[in-house]
């Protein structure tokens, strides 16, 4: 009982002193859920500086989380910000609107991939439904 204790006590120092620079989203399905319990998958945001974040994805595999991938996150000019890293390239435009942002994805090439509004910058909480633009060839 006393271990417990000091464990819950640590958990809590962490999670408090880390909680300025981290974003953590959890997601049962592709549906985004309030705590851990229940998730399969989270998504950690941290904030490196003005320019540069990283985001990392885990799932959980045999009761334990494995880091699926990494990808880094440097902002450009004119409301737009890069991710790469991963196993996509991709670039989104975003601009600030009332309660949110509507944000913009494009590959590599700069053709629009999706369209859809968010609470943050970083969409990690989409709002709605987001469109989704392919090409047909």
């Amino acid at each position: 009982m006393e271990y417990t204790l000091i464990l819950i006590v640590a958990l809590f120092f962490t999670q408090t002193l880390y909680s300025q620079s981290d974003t953590i989203v959890y997601y049962k399905g592709h549906a985004p859920c309030d705590t851990i319990h229940g998730a399969d998958r989270q998504v950690v945001f941290q904030r490196k500086n003005d320019k540069k974040s990283v985001m990392m994805t885990f799932e959980l595999k045999n009761n334990q989380w494995k880091l699926e991938k990494t990808e880094i996150i440097k902002r450009m000019r004119n409301g737009r910000y890069a991710i790469g890293g991963g196993t996509n390239n991709i670039i989104r435009s975003y601009k600030k609107i009332n309660g949110g942002y509507q944000v913009e994805e494009y590959n590599y090439e700069g053709k629009l991939r999706k369209k859809g509004l968010s609470k943050k910058m970083f969409p990690l909480h989409r709002v709605g439904q987001w469109q989704s633009y392919t090409t047909i060839m």
